[in-house]
């Protein structure tokens, strides 16, 4: 039996899935991005996935390297950061 990701309101099996509970909570995101299960269901058999997760978690802030994980697996667009641009005062 493959390992399964959960939460209180069941099942996560993909990232599609795992993207919406993203956006809904971002906290609660984050847990899941830590929970082992995620590692597990989600990187099974994807050594260069779970390469990847590892550094991620040793360098950045867990927001963060949920972000750029995935950015980099191809789940997510980057966000582009945004300057507001402020007309000089006379």
């Amino acid at each position: 039996m493959s390992p399964v990701l959960r939460d209180e309101e069941g099942e996560i099996r993909d990232y599609p899935t795992l993207k919406k509970r993203i956006e809904k909570n971002p906290e609660h995101g984050v847990d899941l991005f830590l929970a082992p299960e995620f590692r597990d269901a989600f990187l099974y058999r994807d050594e260069s996935g779970r390469i990847l997760y590892d550094c991620l978690l040793k360098k950045n802030t867990k927001l963060q390297s949920l972000e750029e994980f995935l950015v980099a697996m191809k789940k997510r667009k980057p966000s582009a950061l945004k300057q507001s641009i402020h007309p000089a005062e006379n």
